[in-house]
């Protein structure tokens, strides 16, 4: 008799709001595998779960960041040649797989304006203003997307990088999710000294510019702006889920 293949099952609230959580779950999971990415197989959808293959491996640690660099990359190609070249960052996207991908702006604007006006961000890298302007100068760029890449998202298999948890995949300019690893990475696990992170930039954009032209390397400079933009947003889970390191001690 063949032996069933060991599970991991991601649990929902007993709701409608839990149901469509975990449709959008199970149609982002499809999108993301419509690109290639390596996402364990999901077995069974059910309603208020959603069971995937059980994958062995270990969450994201720092000497991690250039392979997920480098994967993450691949992944913004991929999808801005698939999908996201006709995406704009302030309106939802609507895929050929019937995802509609919420937009990279309003959330963030709404979260970004009552975190910074509470001051519940200790040393803000940037003002009000300069976050404002920030979101606002990424509008005629090019969209990739964002998919919460902090360490727990990652499983380091024998195999190489596995993406999971699939609750939230939205719109986002290039580097922002590499922005989010390198920041939960060191709220996590301490200090990244700056060249390492200069590495995980130099191997990101060579991964994302391979063989197309529309797409220009992330700079420095942008990077750190997204860094302090998710300074921002992260900062209130200080002291939870692994987050022990305030990001202002690690700025490079």
């Amino acid at each position: 008799m063949t032996a069933k293949p060991r599970r991991w099952t991601k649990h929902y609230p007993d709701s409608p709001e839990g149901t469509a959580r975990c449709r959008t779950a199970a149609s982002h999971h499809a999108w993301l595998a419509s690109l290639g990415a390596p996402v364990p197989r999901l077995l069974v959808a059910h309603p208020h779960k959603l069971e995937f293959e059980h994958i062995a491996g270990v969450h994201a640690r720092p000497q991690d960041l250039p392979a997920l660099a480098c994967l993450l990359g691949d992944l913004h190609r991929v999808a801005y040649e698939h999908e996201l070249h006709r995406a704009r960052l302030d309106r939802p996207h609507h895929t050929t797989t019937g995802v509609t991908i919420p937009d990279f702006v309003s959330h963030r604007r709404t979260a970004i304006i009552r975190l910074l006006t509470q001051r519940a961000v200790p040393e803000p890298a940037l003002s009000l203003s300069d976050a404002m302007n920030a979101l606002d100068e990424t509008l005629a760029g090019p969209a990739a997307f964002y998919k919460d890449s902090n360490p727990r998202n990652f499983l380091i298999s024998t195999n190489g990088p596995i993406l999971v948890d699939f609750d939230t995949v939205t719109l986002a300019p290039l580097g922002y999710d590499l922005a989010k690893l390198i920041v939960t990475l060191a709220m996590t696990h301490g200090p990244i000294p700056d060249h390492q992170i200069r590495t995980a930039l130099d191997t990101y954009n060579t991964a994302l510019t391979r063989a197309i032209r529309e797409l220009q390397p992330v700079p420095w400079k942008t990077l750190m702006t997204w860094t302090a933009i998710h300074h921002v947003l992260t900062s209130p889970y200080l002291g939870r889920g692994g987050y022990r390191h305030p990001w202002t001690a690690h700025q490079p």
